[in-house]
Order: structure tokens, then C-alpha cells, then sequence
């Protein structure tokens, strides 16, 4: 490899000794990192689904799809439990996000206000916001600050908040 940068790009030994020294004893890894799941992990998946009643068919098909498996099942469950969302319903959603421990965190935030949200509304809102917690933030901050909204329509505008801004002072 040194002689690769030597050629490349004519560096002296001693340049060429301390980037060697900089440079990882293996390869970076890119995100995500899959070394980081092992088959307990799917174990944990398949028990957590089938403990939440979910057939054998959408268990397996939803744990072989999942990057994380184990938090998939934490995100089902914790839904589930705490909204009031069917299983089934819960699967899809967390199924489908990058981070689905964020998406039970935002479901069960809004769900757990007291801000009146159909909660299916709220699993789909959830699954399309790119910061699931922080939109979670939103609409429970501005359903008790009092703004003028329905709790679905604060749903709607915290996932796509205006683009451009409204001339507060009445200067053109």
C-alpha cells in the first residue's frame, strides 16, 4: 500500500511512515454497521413479534427485512402497548423507518399528550418525518401552546412546514 502512495503521488519515506501510522489497522466500516447484530438479535425479533401476536409468516418476513431486529420488536411492542395500535399496523410502520426505537418514541409522545391525534394518522406521520423525536417535539408543543390547529392538521404542518416565511411586519 505505501508503494501505491509513493507512486501516486511521489511522497518522501518519511511522509509516506506517517500516514502508514495513521491509517487503520483494517478498513472503515460503513453505516450501518451490521457487525453490530448478531442471531440473537433475530431471536429477540421473532419472540418479541410472536409475543405481540403477530402470525408466523409476518414475523419472519418482517425480522429477515429489518436492519435492526431487535429494536424492530421493541418498536412494535412498545406501540402496541402504550397507543393502542394493533400489531399488525404497528409492524408496518416500524418495519419500514431507519430507526424504529425514534418511531415508537415519537408515536407514543404524541399518542401519550393528550392531543387527540388519530394514532394510525400519527404511526404514518411519525414514519415520514426524516427526525421522528424532534417532530414528536413539534406537534406536542404546539398542540399545548395553544396554536389555532386540529391535532391532525398539526401533524400536517409539522411534517411540512411552510416554505417560505410570512411577512410579519407588512413590509413589501
Amino acid at each position: 500500500m505505501l508503494n501505491f502512495y509513493k507512486r501516486a503521488w511521489g511522497l518522501s519515506l518519511a511522509t509516506l511512515g506517517i500516514l502508514s501510522a495513521l491509517m487503520p489497522a483494517r478498513p472503515l466500516q460503513a453505516f450501518p454497521s451490521f457487525d453490530l447484530v448478531g442471531e440473537q438479535d433475530y431471536g429477540r425479533c421473532v419472540q418479541g413479534l410472536r409475543e405481540a401476536g403477530l402470525s408466523p409468516e409476518i414475523t419472519a418476513s418482517a425480522c429477515a427485512m429489518a436492519l435492526r431486529p431487535s429494536q424492530l420488536a421493541e418498536c412494535v411492542v412498545r406501540i402496541g402497548n402504550d397507543t393502542g395500535i394493533a400489531a399488525e399496523e404497528a409492524v408496518l410502520g416500524c418495519v419500514g423507518v431507519r430507526r424504529p426505537a425514534a418511531l415508537a418514541t415519537c408515536v407514543f409522545n404524541i399518542t401519550a399528550s393528550g392531543s387527540g391525534a388519530d394514532p394510525l394518522n400519527v404511526l404514518e406521520s411519525c414514519g415520514r418525518s426524516l427526525l421522528p423525536e424532534q417532530y414528536s417535539f413539534c406537534v406536542v408543543g404546539m398542540s399545548q401552546g395553544g396554536a389555532d390547529y386540529t391535532p391532525d392538521d398539526l401533524l400536517e404542518v409539522c411534517l411540512h412546514p411552510p416554505e417560505q416565511f410570512i411577512d410579519l411586519y407588512g413590509e413589501s
